[in-house]
């Protein structure tokens, strides 16, 4: 009986063996076989900002590397990416980035934030004195007024004259790679004769142009945009007028995207003006408080 009994707990032994070796060979040949793998997140192994820290209108690199994902989004308007690669970014203000990674498990995310300091901004004044300016008269039309002590724009009823003034500015004083803010053209109004107001419409010059040889018969050609416009009242006088909204166009000619030759003043309907606007010129024996001048805000990036 004892060894019966023996034999039968050694081969039930033997029997439950014999099936745990059977379950694990299955699984290990299922697993061979290309049987299912357990699934895992996402994973983003890094994401930076290179330099962390910038200037307001310098760059960073936004740099990222993201595995087993299907699709990976960053916000602030960079939307879908590759799941290994670099953005140039360039926002205004401190921002933090998130990325988002998803598969069909899920969705991980990580962020990085970039620090943008304000650029410190300078104010230069160029009010030059013997500076470039001239007006020119339809009634003279080969005749030059590039020296005398006031320019004039409008129309003189007294003696039916038409005036128009071209103005340029040297800008060598505006650092290379400046980023202009704010930009405008001030002339100071002696006075103003006639009756009813005028607008008077700055556009940019397009050819070059002389001072002491310019004419009515002789004008450079000038842009049909107006970049600007101020008023002047047939009363007013001893007054500063300003054309506001030049930094596109002084950014222009700092970067050298755009020629400077200068700007172009006239009447905005030279038809039907009835008031004529006399400035004091850089020729004149006033003070040079009252030259005309260029105000410029800038930062260096």
């Amino acid at each position: 009986m004892n060894f019966r009994k023996k034999t039968i707990k050694r081969c039930t032994f033997l029997g439950y063996f014999l099936v745990l070796f059977f379950l694990v060979s299955m699984l290990f040949l299922s697993a061979c076989d290309g049987g299912d793998i357990v699934p895992i997140l996402p994973d983003i192994t890094f994401f930076e900002a290179n330099p962390s820290n910038i200037t307001e209108g310098n760059n960073a690199t936004l740099s990222w590397s993201v595995s087993n994902a299907t699709s990976v989004y960053i916000d602030h308007g960079i939307g879908q990416v590759n799941l290994n690669d670099s953005i140039s970014v360039s926002p205004d203000s401190t921002t933090t980035y998130t990325i988002t990674a998803t598969n069909n498990i899920g969705t991980v995310t990580d962020s990085v934030t970039l620090t943008v300091s304000e650029a410190e901004e300078e104010h230069l004044v160029l009010q030059p004195t013997n500076g470039k300016e001239a007006d020119v008269i339809d009634a003279y039309p080969d005749d030059n007024y590039g020296d005398f002590e006031e320019f004039w724009v409008g129309y003189w009823t007294d003696t039916s004259r038409l005036f128009r003034t071209y103005i340029q500015f040297d800008l060598s004083s505006i650092p290379a790679g400046a980023v202009i803010t704010d930009a405008s053209l001030e002339l100071y109004l002696d006075e103003a004769e006639g009756s009813g107001s005028m607008e008077i419409e700055l556009q940019k010059v397009n050819s070059s142009w002389q001072e002491d040889s310019i004419t009515w018969n002789i004008q450079p050609a000038f842009s049909s945009k107006v970049e600007s416009s101020s008023y002047v009242g047939s009363t007013d006088s001893n007054d500063w007028k300003v054309w506001s909204n030049l930094e596109q166009l002084v950014q222009g000619w700092n970067d050298g995207s755009i020629a400077n030759y200068g700007m172009f003043l006239k009447a905005a309907n030279e038809s039907s003006v009835s008031v004529v606007a006399k400035f004091i010129s850089s020729d004149s024996n006033k003070s040079n408080n009252y030259y005309p001048k260029l105000v410029v805000d800038y930062y260096l990036p």
